[in-house]
């Protein structure tokens, strides 16, 4: 059950794969139960497969079930955008305006864009 109404910051860094996916799996499973708003920074991710990204799409999914909020910060052209692009999972999301509802990434797409850029200095 989630107690606390503050955000839980998530950071990932390194390689993320298959080997590293029960600890991410650990990480989010307790920032869930414990927070009703996550942010998941993968902007030093040096490394992805598929592998982090189901483990995204789930943790999206619960969250929304539930109510609550995952967001996901990436820089384009980093190791998480690179392997949504090798997957497939980028094409044919409008840059802005889609429906949510008609792909599985998209709240990670949106979330990525309203993300500010670690020098911007602008709020999320």
């Amino acid at each position: 059950m989630t107690s606390d109404t503050s955000d839980a910051n998530v950071t990932l860094t390194g390689r993320q794969g298959i080997r590293e996916a029960m600890q991410t799996h650990a990480q989010l499973s307790e920032a869930v139960r414990l927070h009703e708003n996550i942010i998941v920074d993968c902007s030093d991710v040096t490394e992805a497969d598929l592998a982090l990204i189901q483990i995204l799409i789930a943790a999206g999914r619960s969250v929304a079930a539930s109510g609550l909020r995952l967001r996901v910060r990436q820089s384009e052209g980093g190791a998480l955008h690179k392997a949504l692009k090798r997957g497939g999972f980028l094409y044919g999301l409008p840059r802005d305006d889609f429906n949510e509802a008609c792909h599985p990434l998209a709240w990670m797409q949106a979330a990525s864009r309203a993300a500010p850029s670690p020098d911007s200095g602008t709020p999320a």
